[in-house]
């Protein structure tokens, strides 16, 4: 698998997105982990010293969903630019 590239995961503090995670960190990725918990957002930036950003879309965060939404379409590209 090649290795140095940059991912996003949304759901990246739950069971399964913590495991994807894990996985692309293991192999040197940059990750970037989405998710609406901002608990176990917290707990994920917290065990993994390799992650070093992540975004909250909880409703603590943002209470309105399209303002949520709305977040999530300008961090992707903005991020993508960020990094070209």
């Amino acid at each position: 698998m090649e290795n140095g590239r940059i991912v996003v995961v949304t759901g990246g503090a739950g069971g399964i997105g913590s495991k994807i995670v894990d996985r692309f960190l293991a192999n040197g990725d940059t990750i970037f982990a989405i998710d609406n918990r901002l608990d176990a957002l917290k707990t994920l930036l917290g065990t993994r010293s390799a992650l070093k950003t992540s975004l909250s879309l909880s409703e603590e965060t943002f209470p309105r969903r399209t303002t949520r939404v709305a977040l999530l379409t300008r961090f992707v590209p903005r991020l993508a630019e960020s990094m070209s």
